[in-house]
């Protein structure tokens, strides 16, 4: 199936209007962190894309360009990785996982829809005669999975095999990505029983987990210490060289980060985005950092992830949008930051 013969509503990350998705403000989040749920929760991760990488020096292409070491990679888990510029600026965050079954064996990487096309083109560059081969997988669909049952109850008319494609996610609750053909996932979302959820759920357990997330609107703004990726398990020191690795290295051996990822809930009446900037008192109201991934959870209210002075992690005011603007109160991390680190 081709770009042009997706339904127009999926291709632009967004499901057809007759499909109502529950939106994270209206449910119960803190019974989903608490474990208390008494259900699964089914996500349309459709503004996600699904990337191909196959070719006989697949593997040995993504180790040299990525930081997380992909030769430890099974084929039963996602594993987290940042690009980065030569100065250690990350240009995406990604989830990788092994396609080791069907035509086409190699990995799929998983990123936002809006950054997908210039990491396709930046990573085509650097191929030169290897024998790997990237592309926008048109044919396969991506779903979520919240719960702790890790198979998926569908009521539907059809069979479809999640069991091959299906990859657990590291999280404050258990969470599985499942992958099927994309035809199939589409008929799942619209005839499945049970509720359906926005992928904004995905994003605030993300959020809530301290993963942190590039969008195109951060793309550079972050080298990966700043926003705790290290202890996320998304950094290894000891795989060899990748774009930027020198600059990384250097923040973990021979300093230690400037900046870091808290998570936070605010409330304001404006919209908040990913590249929003953050200001705090500390700095005479001077701009302090960014806003890394944010969800609406209710009614003029916000969840956060913020790249930060690495002073303020626990304490200090910090506002959004101006010095004057609405102040965020902290979520306590699902880990510690070791400021000697």
């Amino acid at each position: 199936m081709t770009s042009s013969q997706q339904p127009p509503d999926y291709q632009n990350g967004s499901l057809k209007d007759s499909i109502d998705l529950i939106h994270p403000g209206a449910i119960d989040l803190g019974s989903i962190v608490a474990g208390t749920s008494q259900r699964n929760h089914l996500i349309d991760l459709s503004p996600l894309s699904l990337i191909r990488v196959s070719g006989d020096q697949a593997q040995s292409f993504l180790q040299g360009q990525f930081s997380n070491d992909i030769n430890i990679l099974d084929k039963n888990h996602c594993q987290l990785h940042a690009y980065c510029n030569p100065k250690g600026r990350t240009l995406a965050i990604i989830r990788i996982v092994r396609k080791d079954k069907g035509q086409n064996k190699g990995f799929w990487m998983i990123v936002p829809k809006d950054i997908s096309e210039s990491l396709i083109s930046r990573l085509k560059m650097f191929v030169m005669r290897a024998k790997v081969d990237i592309q926008l997988d048109t044919e396969h669909g991506l779903l979520g999975m919240v719960g702790e049952a890790p198979q998926v109850d569908l009521t539907v008319d059809f069979a479809v095999d999640f069991t091959d494609f299906k990859y657990q996610v590291d999280s404050v609750v258990p969470r599985h990505l499942m992958i099927t053909r994309f035809q199939d996932t589409v008929k799942c979302l619209e005839t499945a029983s049970d509720p359906l959820y926005h992928c904004d759920l995905w994003r605030w357990l993300d959020i809530r987990s301290g993963i942190p997330q590039v969008y195109a609107q951060t793309v550079a703004a972050f080298i990966p210490q700043t926003i705790n990726l290290e202890l996320v398990d998304g950094i290894s020191f000891n795989k060899g060289c990748f774009p930027g690795q020198e600059i990384v290295a250097r923040i973990k051996y021979l300093g230690k980060p400037k900046q870091r990822l808290v998570i936070a809930k605010v409330e304001s009446n404006n919209r908040i985005s990913p590249g929003d900037e953050i200001y705090s008192s500390a700095q005479s109201g001077q701009k302090s950092g960014l806003v890394v991934d944010a969800v609406k959870t209710g009614e003029n209210q916000f969840q956060l992830s913020a790249m930060v002075p690495a002073t303020m992690v626990e304490s200090g005011d910090l506002m959004i949008g101006s010095a004057a603007g609405p102040k965020l109160k902290r979520i306590d991390l699902p880990y510690e930051i070791n400021q000697a680190q």
